[in-house]
């Protein structure tokens, strides 16, 4: 959860843009706090300032691997790369959350199974007008992204691809 308060005077560093119209139109920047292990989405003169509760819990700063993709080849494909899912978030109700926390985690290593999906950019691009499924949104978040990119391998028919999102 978040709260709303005025832009402080501080710097911040960047991490993502973006824009989100499924249910209103905002568009802001994120950025994040290490010292606190917060993200902050300023949305014009205004700040919402969402707390780190929902990611996954493992202690020590050891490496977290996420498995991210469809449903139908979720599960299985996490087993086999020994990484958990959305279904371990300590508030799995809440996956959206983890998802952003996992991009901005440096100690999360995400994979994603393209297996099923049609056309990335296009899983983009339906998510960027509020359409979609939550795989659709999940390639959005990791497009816009990009401070991530490194911290990502991408999976299609087993086997280690490129980037979709890089030409």
């Amino acid at each position: 959860m978040g709260h709303l308060r005025k832009r402080p005077t501080r710097t911040w560093l960047c991490q993502a843009t973006f824009s989100y119209r499924k249910y209103w139109s905002v568009s802001g920047f994120c950025f994040s706090d290490e010292k606190q292990k917060t993200y902050t989405y300023f949305v014009g003169e205004n700040e919402i300032l969402v707390h780190n509760i929902c990611g996954l819990q493992l202690s020590n700063n050891e490496t977290k691997k996420l498995a991210l993709g469809l449903s139908d080849y979720l599960d299985d494909f996490a087993k086999a790369n020994g990484a958990e899912t959305w279904k371990n978030f300590a508030d799995p109700i809440n996956w959206k959350n983890g998802v952003n926390e996992a991009l901005f985690d440096p100690n999360t290593r995400i994979i994603f199974n393209l297996n099923g999906i049609d056309n990335p950019m296009r899983a983009v691009q339906r998510a960027a007008v509020g359409l979609g499924g939550a795989t659709d949104w999940e390639l959005y978040m990791i497009k816009q992204t990009q401070s991530a990119w490194d911290r990502i391998t991408w999976y299609l028919n087993g086997q280690v691809v490129n980037n979709p999102f890089t030409y």
